[in-house]
């Protein structure tokens, strides 16, 4: 049986594997990783040399732009920080152009304000803003001159207050009285989204178009008008 095998494995073998019979099977697979791996490798350094030309020639149609580039170092240079002495500039300020109005020459508070809101401009809100009412929803806004009055002094008083909501001036917990007795909420909110300067159709297209604020023109003229009769230097 023995004999039988070893002929067998003789006939099987080829010549040329004749010298490597003395060889020991743990060389023959060291040698075979080593011939693998010596195969991968340079596979890896033929990819790797390809990479690099890609990216270098990636960089030569970049121009001055590519990472690395003088240009790139340039700029680098010309954002650095550097210290230096600072000195303060001296700024001047200068007296208005107008003469300072003497308080003393108005009888009270309201005949300083009329200078810029007069009664001829109020009368003309008046008389505007009902008008626009009675076109818009069909009756009368009532709206009259001593209320208008009302309704500019709560304005300026919550411009002074300054509470972020403007509910929040009736309510109790915040309840200003200088505001909320003086007129009610529902009232307020009404003649804030009712006063009117002119009556809409009484403006014709063409003033419209040369005119970017011609619906409070009046106000502007009133105060314009005001502010030129302030004595100069």
């Amino acid at each position: 049986m023995h004999h039988e095998i070893s002929e067998t494995n003789e006939s099987t073998t080829s010549p040329d594997s004749s010298s490597d019979d003395d060889t020991p099977l743990s060389d023959l697979s060291a040698s075979r990783n080593r011939s693998v791996i010596r195969g991968s490798s340079t596979r890896s350094r033929r990819g790797s040399r390809k990479s690099t030309r890609c990216r270098s020639s990636r960089g030569r149609r970049g121009g001055s732009n590519a990472p690395g580039s003088s240009k790139d170092v340039e700029l680098h240079e010309r954002r650095t920080w550097t210290s230096s002495d600072f000195p303060p500039r001296e700024i001047l300020f200068f007296r208005p152009a107008y003469m300072e109005v003497d308080s003393n020459q108005f009888n009270s508070k309201q005949d300083y304000f009329q200078q810029y809101l007069d009664d001829e401009l109020i009368a003309l809100i008046v008389v505007k803003s009902n008008q626009t009412f009675v076109k818009n929803i069909g009756r009368s806004l009532n709206l009259t001159e001593s209320e208008l009055y009302i309704y500019i002094g709560i304005s300026l008083a919550m411009g002074a207050i300054g509470l972020p909501r403007l509910r929040m001036y009736w309510e109790k917990k915040y309840r200003i009285p200088i505001v909320a007795s003086s007129m009610s909420r529902n009232r307020f909110f009404l003649l804030r989204n009712s006063i009117k300067f002119i009556f809409d159709d009484d403006i014709e297209s063409e003033q419209r178009d040369k005119d970017k604020v011609w619906k409070i023109r009046p106000l502007l003229d009133t105060i314009l008008k005001t502010c030129k009769l302030q004595q100069k230097d």
